[in-house]
């Protein structure tokens, strides 16, 4: 039995040359793929990770690979549309926005079932059970932030007390979410339904928070080797650090270790 190894490293990023790569000694990479593999990339709750492919899926959008061991890669071959997000789900599975702005649920056992039809979603991620979106309340109307849970393959939407409408979502293993807004990253926590932004540091050039056990953020700070890498630190109402590594993409794990 395959243990997955995604959660043996706090984060997993897509290099500048676009290959997948695990995050070791706090900013070397040690990559699981070719370059030009990857643009997007979700670790699961298990430790299954999931990759958005430089390959188009007949369907629309790009293909969805998985790995659990970190060398043998499995795309998933079906009638369903491809992805232009991935988002961790529980155990094994994922789940994905397309193209027409519907989510849809994948497990590595080839599962695949559509959860919304004609909401036109911008933005997705999910946590603790709750699944947070960007989409308009009715036809026509700004994108809101919304969150609900899921029931008998149904999503029960709830709108969340904001009047931003933030994008690159990702929630955190408590549930809550996190975005980017006017290239700052914020938090939206839905028991106090309550706004706040997320660590110092970054404020006004953020264009990327991932936080799913571990908080990381790319900044809006574009080199030849991509953009550079800042990890949230818990001190003084929480800081943002740069790690000294530049990246395309950002993605944390459900890692339990104190240090990569």
């Amino acid at each position: 039995m395959i243990v997955p190894i995604g959660n043996n490293y706090q984060l997993w990023v897509i290099a500048n040359d676009g290959s997948v790569c695990a995050v070791v000694n706090t900013n070397q990479l040690s990559p699981i793929s070719d370059p030009d593999f990857a643009v997007g990339l979700a670790i699961t709750q298990n430790g299954t990770i999931w990759a958005l492919s430089t390959q188009p899926d007949p369907q629309g959008g790009s293909g969805l690979m998985w790995t659990q061991d970190g060398s043998t890669w499995t795309a998933v071959n079906n009638s369903a549309p491809g992805g232009v997000q991935v988002a961790a789900y529980i155990n094994d599975a994922c789940i994905y926005l397309t193209e027409a702005g519907d989510i849809y649920f994948q497990d590595t056992l080839g599962n695949n079932r559509q959860l919304t039809a004609g909401l036109n979603i911008s933005d997705i991620d999910t946590g603790a059970g709750i699944f947070w979106a960007v989409f308009p309340a009715t036809p026509g109307a700004i994108p809101i932030l919304q969150y609900g849970t899921l029931a008998n393959n149904q999503i029960s939407w709830k709108t969340f007390n904001t009047k931003m409408t933030p994008g690159g979502l990702s929630v955190s293993y408590a549930g809550d979410c996190y975005g980017i807004y006017e290239d700052t990253p914020y938090g939206y926590y839905q028991y106090q339904q309550q706004t706040a932004i997320f660590g110092s540091g970054l404020s006004g050039k953020a264009m990327q928070v991932t936080f799913k056990n571990w908080a990381y953020a790319l900044a809006n700070e574009p080199t030849t080797e991509g953009n550079p890498v800042y990890v949230w630190v818990d001190e003084q109402g929480g800081i943002w650090q740069p790690v000294g590594l530049n990246v395309q993409f950002v993605a944390s794990s459900f890692s339990t270790s104190s240090s990569s």
